[in-house]
């Protein structure tokens, strides 16, 4: 199964609690998530668009993955606010 046979599955919208922290020694702090799991370029790319709280601040971030057709190799992209 490659990385877009796994989020074919998980498509559309996603809602959960984020656990983080910034640190080991820290206690965890929990927020409400969500995700939107979509994809672009005839299948080729997923998006997993997502956002999360900190603090009161919302943050967002966005995932692009993308695979060739011939294999199962993909390259992906990741950014947060």
């Amino acid at each position: 199964m490659t990385a877009l046979d796994w989020l074919a599955v998980h498509t559309g919208d996603w809602t959960g609690t984020n656990r983080f922290r910034f640190r080991p020694d820290e206690e965890y702090a929990e927020s409400p998530s969500r995700a939107h799991v979509s994809f672009k370029a005839h299948g080729h790319v997923a998006l997993v668009e997502h956002t999360w709280v900190i603090e009161g601040e919302e943050h967002d971030g966005l995932l692009v993955v993308g695979a060739a057709p011939e294999d199962d190799a993909f390259q992906s992209t990741w950014t947060e606010s």
